[in-house]
């Protein structure tokens, strides 16, 4: 389908590091975009053959901020003939993306109650007395709804949590739900990556992986929603998917984050086809935006629908709609 450039950033994530103690004090979304555009410029200096070629972001989560910062920056560089570069940015793809403080917030609410994850009380609390559009929010949420909680993972409503022995383990990723996302691989893969081999193999340098690194952020816009409509009015084709099992980043808070874009729908919501199965949900707006959902997906979609993720990718790189059903 196509070449893919995988990028561990900021600097500190994953095997990436900086000699400059100080850098990881300086952490922030910002300085991510401006690591990220200089490194592209040399990357493309040590493999020229790749400059000009067509070239899109992707990411998920986080890379709601990520991926349409790096965009704006890259875009913006283009726009200029005197800075101008050899990146021929043709769109961004973002999965269950974090693109408005605020808006996830409160999708992240209203998704956990139509769910039946917190009680009609729960939720009437928290509309009646957590206040969207002042600070404070997000804690009063969590207060309204502390020890409501049963032991659910939130990126995947529906599927059962790795269990600590390795009895339950077995049993419940085999037995209860037989699926291509083993639910314990956050500790397959710390296992892997510490192996020293595997490090030497990657070229790595020989230090303990986390699957989490703590940084201390100095930036981060409440809302991507200015970055979106420059990147839209400036022709750059925008496309967001959600799998609907996620709780963290909801497809129901990526819709609000839409709708303040203010675009006119241009192709109505639809069922789109993987095989002869519904692999999700589609819908087109003005300026090139495409948002579709992933059926039966969690945070990570490609882990949980492989075969459906690679369609929407496809379809993202061919620049047209996922199939839809033909005998509908």
């Amino acid at each position: 389908v196509a070449n893919v450039l995988f990028l561990e950033s900021p600097v500190g994530v994953g095997f990436s590091y900086s000699n400059t103690t100080s850098e990881y004090d300086l952490s922030g979304d910002k300085r991510t975009a401006d690591d990220a555009f200089v490194f592209l410029l040399n990357w493309l200096k040590r493999f020229p053959e790749y400059k000009g070629r067509p070239f899109y972001i992707s990411g998920e989560s986080y890379a709601g901020h990520y991926v349409p910062q790096l965009a704006a920056t890259i875009l913006g560089h283009n726009l200029k003939s005197s800075t101008r570069t050899s990146i021929n940015l043709r769109g961004i793809l973002v999965g269950n993306p974090y693109l408005d403080a605020n808006m996830n917030d409160k999708g992240k609410v209203d998704y956990q109650w139509g769910h039946g994850l917190i009680s009609n009380e729960a939720w009437a609390n928290i509309t009646e007395n957590c206040h969207l559009d002042k600070p404070g929010y997000t804690a009063c949420v969590e207060d309204m709804i502390y020890g409501t909680h049963a032991n659910i993972d939130p990126y995947d409503v529906y599927e059962p949590v790795c269990m600590e022995g390795p009895t339950e383990t077995q049993y419940h990723s085999r037995y209860i739900l037989p699926r291509s996302y083993d639910i314990c691989s956050d500790r397959y893969i710390y296992m892997y990556l510490n192996d020293p081999r595997v490090q030497k193999a990657l070229h790595a340098r020989s230090q303990e992986w986390q699957l989490c690194s703590s940084l201390n952020w100095m930036d981060a816009p409440v809302s991507m929603v200015p970055t979106l409509k420059w990147l839209i009015e400036h022709h750059l084709p925008v496309w967001l998917y959600s799998g609907d099992f996620d709780s963290v980043c909801p497809f129901i808070a990526t819709s609000y984050t839409i709708k303040d874009l203010g675009l006119d729908v241009t192709e109505q919501w639809r069922p789109w086809m993987v095989k002869d199965e519904t692999g999700g949900f589609v819908q087109g707006y003005t300026g090139g935006l495409v948002f579709a959902t992933v059926r039966a997906a969690g945070h990570a979609v490609p882990s949980y629908q492989p075969e459906a993720a690679l369609v929407l990718v496809s379809s993202f790189l061919n620049g047209t709609l996922p199939p839809r059903d033909e005998g509908a």
